[in-house]
């Protein structure tokens, strides 16, 4: 029994593990109620724009021995002068901010 049910996990796995085809992918958006999209839609009541606002706050605050931002190396990079423009950049560079302690502030 233990074996059939390990069976049907790992079939599972392997599923779910396949790559969905680009023009097949889906934002979680368009399968969102029409309610959930409006509060997304607006900037007043998305609670998510809590997020993009520190993320404002951490993308200018000086740390360090070097006492750099990250905008003191990318400026504005397109992404904190429109709420718009931090949508759209949310995530994009991870990695940046990750290493910046590393890379910037020595």
């Amino acid at each position: 029994m233990k074996a059939v049910v390990l069976a049907v996990v790992a079939a599972a796995a392997a599923a779910m593990a396949a790559e969905i085809a680009p023009e097949d992918r889906r934002s979680g958006y368009e399968f969102a109620a029409p309610e959930t999209r409006a509060m997304q839609d607006d900037d007043t009541a998305n609670p998510g724009i809590l997020g993009v606002l520190q993320g404002e706050t951490l993308w200018t605050r000086k740390v360090g021995a070097a006492d750099r931002s990250c905008a003191g190396c990318h400026g504005d990079a397109g992404c904190a002068s429109t709420v718009a423009g931090r949508r759209a950049c949310a995530g994009a560079e991870p990695e940046c901010y990750r290493s910046f302690a590393h890379s910037c502030s020595g």
